[in-house]
């Protein structure tokens, strides 16, 4: 499996927008520069060159790299490909029938954070843009939350935004 297996191309989608439901975690100065099949991004400070990791399983943010070429080094090494791009998980869903089609990655049904589980039964292709949208959203909404807390709902704001059931 080679990195591109692994891998999302999203050259067609506005970068700048892509990761807007995320700015109350990682700021206006970072954009997405490699997105992973299993639904997590890299994304760049456009400051500092600072490469971080930022993962929908869990939301959180960290810093992966201090530069852009310190990160190409890091994709060379299998293991942080094995760590960061879960081949096993990707290699688990094809076997399964679930291909990935243009744009689109490997999300969670339910976010591990609302009580879904880290399965592959637990995981389905998704659109990026709705991937990113709807957890980022959720994240922003639980960040304040005690654990344990009791959940009632939760507010989705799609105004200004492609319907979530249309991908064209």
């Amino acid at each position: 499996m080679t990195l591109n297996d692994l891998t999302v191309n999203f050259s067609s989608i506005d970068r700048k927008k892509l990761l807007s439901d995320w700015e109350w975690l990682i700021g206006s100065d970072k954009l997405p520069v490699l997105i992973s099949a299993i639904g997590d991004v890299f994304i760049q400070s456009l400051n500092d060159n600072v490469v971080y990791h930022l993962s929908v399983a869990t939301g959180s943010l960290r810093e992966v790299a201090k530069s852009t070429e310190e990160f190409r080094a890091l994709l060379q090494s299998r293991h942080f490909v094995e760590n960061e791009f879960a081949p096993k998980i990707v290699n688990g869903m094809r076997e399964s029938g679930v291909l990935l089609e243009k744009e689109q990655v490997y999300s969670f049904k339910i976010l591990p954070c609302l009580g879904g589980y880290f399965s592959l039964d637990n995981l389905q292709a998704t659109n990026v843009e709705v991937h990113f949208s709807i957890a980022g959203q959720i994240y922003n909404q639980l960040e304040d939350l005690p654990t344990g807390a009791t959940i009632d709902s939760i507010k989705l704001n799609l105004e200004g935004r492609r319907p979530w059931w249309r991908f064209w």
